[in-house]
Formats: structure tokens, sequence, C-alpha cells
């Protein structure tokens, strides 16, 4: 993409973030402040007099987009030279105007990525949108992007999730906004179940591969110009250059080797303890540096035993998973099995009978207590039936001609006597 587009990519964000009442027009005021902070991230020399007098307070009214436009092609964006300024800072300056205004994180923290990582997708949403205004990015550029951040965690992208997500948008087989992206990733459909350090250092990469053009990065041993001594630093391959900096954190940058016509790599013999020697060798200085075996294969060695640590957790896991379900299923094996022998215990029965089902469980209020007096009673009643003898017969004709009754028992009397006293 060329410089001057992706530039007034960014610049459009921060413009439009400036218009507070969406009229398409900008106070003059506001205009100047803007301009300032661009002189100063793009390494400009500013320019007092022709800010002053483009801006100048006889025409009333604020400015449009099309009324900034010669100012900032013609005192800004001529004078742009690239490699003279850090792009990120420059970046970061329109992302924060606009990002004020229209990014709206979750407010209780349960967002998928972090506000800085959401500064690098919107760097990336701006590198693959289409050069037209308001800019929207396709939806096969948003799967593109997704597929890109998914293969950098080894995790595969639902592809048939996000066309029905697409399609279910107003907008969204035109395209997405980059606040409609966000708001995508941070609902967390297309990442879930992974944590936010992975989808941040995945988010790094694909930040590194794009927009910074980086092509290889690592650590390698560089032996010093002067003091001769090897010292451990992190490099950063580029197509046009190989920088390197104290640490992988890049906040120390401690030089820089133009890849140019000029430049060369040779393979070196190893020496002074350090092995697969090369050296790049430039028109005014040569480049000696190692990439030690050894601390490779070390580094390999701890990634194997981490995996492997990783996998007999695993396997733990997975049986103590297994322990638990048979444990479960044995205890619900005792429990109906306890359930059977209460059951025959609470309600007896005599021979021949067949054993019905009660329902409502072993505990359902005092109800076998009841069935256990109750089928005692008919045992006995069976039991005076079956031994009747004539002076049972002429008591139940007695019974049955008012006579008294008093030789047998009264039933009833038996079971008030059988009744628990309340």
């Amino acid at each position: 993409m060329d410089l001057r587009a992706e530039l007034l990519k960014s610049i459009w964000y921060a413009f439009t973030a400036l218009d507070v009442e969406k009229s398409g027009k900008v106070s003059k005021s506001q205009l100047k402040v803007l301009s300032h902070n661009l002189y100063t991230v793009l390494c400009i020399p500013h320019d007092p007099v022709a800010l002053e007098e483009h801006f100048r307070d006889d025409d009333d009214g604020p400015v449009s987009s099309q009324g900034y436009m010669p100012y900032l092609n013609k005192y800004i964006l001529d004078k742009v030279e690239e490699g003279a300024f850090v792009k990120e800072n420059f970046d970061e300056l329109c992302w924060t105007l606009t990002a004020k205004k229209n990014y709206k994180p979750d407010r209780n923290g349960n967002s998928v990525v972090s506000h800085q990582d959401a500064f690098k997708l919107w760097c990336l949403f701006n590198f693959l949108s289409e050069d037209k205004y308001p800019l929207v990015m396709v939806p096969d550029e948003v799967e593109y992007l997704l597929k890109k951040i998914c293969t950098a965690m080894n995790v595969e992208l639902n592809s048939c999730e996000l066309e029905d997500f697409l399609s279910q948008e107003p907008q969204g087989q035109g395209g997405l906004t980059v606040w409609q992206f966000l708001d995508m990733v941070n609902s967390g459909r297309f990442l879930r179940g992974i944590e936010q350090e992975a989808i941040s250092m995945a988010v790094e990469e694909v930040y590194q591969e794009v927009i910074e053009d980086v092509l290889k990065q690592g650590y390698l041993w560089k032996k010093g110009q002067l003091r001769r001594n090897w010292s451990e630093r992190w490099f950063m391959l580029k197509p046009s250059a190989l920088s390197y900096y104290m640490s992988e954190e890049r906040k120390e940058k401690k030089g820089s080797i133009t890849l140019d016509k000029h430049c060369c790599v040779e393979v070196l013999p190893d020496r002074d303890g350090k092995r697969c020697m090369f050296c790049v060798k430039t028109s005014s200085r040569t480049y000696e540096m190692s990439q030690e075996m050894e601390n490779k294969n070390k580094c390999l060695e701890e990634a194997q035993k981490q995996l492997e640590e990783v996998r007999v957790n695993r396997q733990r896991v997975d049986q103590d998973v297994m322990a638990a379900q048979w444990k479960l299923r044995q205890a619900s094996t005792n429990v109906k099995h306890w359930n059977v022998q209460m059951n025959r215990l609470m309600h007896p029965i005599g021979p021949g009978d067949k054993r019905t089902n009660v329902s409502g469980g072993v505990f359902a209020g005092y109800q076998p207590l009841l069935s256990r007096r109750d089928s005692s009673l008919k045992l006995k009643q069976r039991a005076e039936d079956k031994g009747s003898d004539p002076t049972r017969e002429n008591s139940k004709e007695n019974v049955s001609n008012g006579g008294s009754s008093s030789a047998l028992p009264s039933p009833d009397a038996d079971t008030m006597a059988t009744e628990p006293s309340n």
C-alpha cells in the first residue's frame, strides 16, 4: 500500500473523531491542534506561518474534509519521508483520538482483547480495508485476518459460523466497520475458550508480520566492534534492514544493519567457543554473529519436557475423571440396593402374595410404617379365619343378631392400642 494512502486512512479516523456534531466539518482550532501533532509525530519541521495563514479567521465557520485536504497534502503529506518517523507513534496518535469516542470495550473488564491489542487490530484493519470512505473490510479480508490470528494460536476458525454471523449483520455482506469488527472479536464468539494472553501473543505476531514486515526474529550472539566481546541480542529481520535490540521487549535499540546491494553474508568457521557462525558484510563494517545450537537444543528439550508434562497431567486428569465416574456409578448402585432392602423391610408380604411397587420412594412420609401395621393386621385376620371353630361361628351369629361380642378382641381397640401416643 502507498504510504500516503496508508497515512490518510488513520488521519480520516482522527478527523471524524473531532467532528462531534457529525456534520462533516471540524472547527479551525481543533484542526490547528491536529496539524501541530501531525508535524510532531511525522518528524516534519513546523511551519507556523503557513498554519496560521491557512486557518486565518476571516473565513467564518468550521472546515470540511475537502477544505482541509489541500493544506494536509501541501504542508504535511508532501513532506513526509519514509523511514524518517516511527509509524507506530503516528498510528497511536490517531487511535487515541478516535478510540476515545468510538471504541467501547466491556466495562466489567471481560473483553477478549486488551486495549493495546485493540489498537493493533485497528492498524491491521486499516491495512486490509478497502481504499474507500467510510472505511470497511470485506468479508474475505475479515476471514483472512481471523484465520491468521487463529493459525498463530494453532486453532481452526469456524468459517461456517463466521458466514452465519456476517449474514445476520445488516451490512455484513458489504463489509464491516472497524468498530463492528472489534465488537465481534470482543464477543468471544470465534475465540471462545482461549486465554487473553494467547490471543495477545497471536495478535502481536500477525501485527509484526503484516504491519512491520518482520520476516524472522530471535536471539543471536553478536561480537562487539571495539571490545570484541560476545553479547546476546534480539534480532529482527525485515526486507530492508536487520535491527538488533537489548532484549525481545525491543525497548532499547542497539543498532541496525541496512540490507542493500552492497551487503553480503558469509559463513565462518567455528571459533571462540561459538558455533554456527556467519558474518554480514556491508560497505563500512563487518558484523560477526553466531547461533549456538546448544542453546537451541536446550530450548527444544525444555519445550518437549513441558509438552510431556502436559500430556502426563492430562492423562492423570482423565484417570481421575474416570475414577470419579466409577465411584458415582457404584454409589448409585448401592443406593438402589439399599432402597430395595428398606422397601422389603417396611413392606412385608405373606406367603403367596405379590409385592407391589410403592411410589414416592422409601421415605414418603410415614406411609411405610402404616403399611407395615396394616399388613400385620391382615396377617392376624387371615390366621384367625383359617383357625376358626364353631364357637367363633356362633360368636359371629350373635354379633349379627346384636348380641355381645366381648369374647373377641375389637379390631378398633387393637388398632388404638398399637398406635403411638401423641
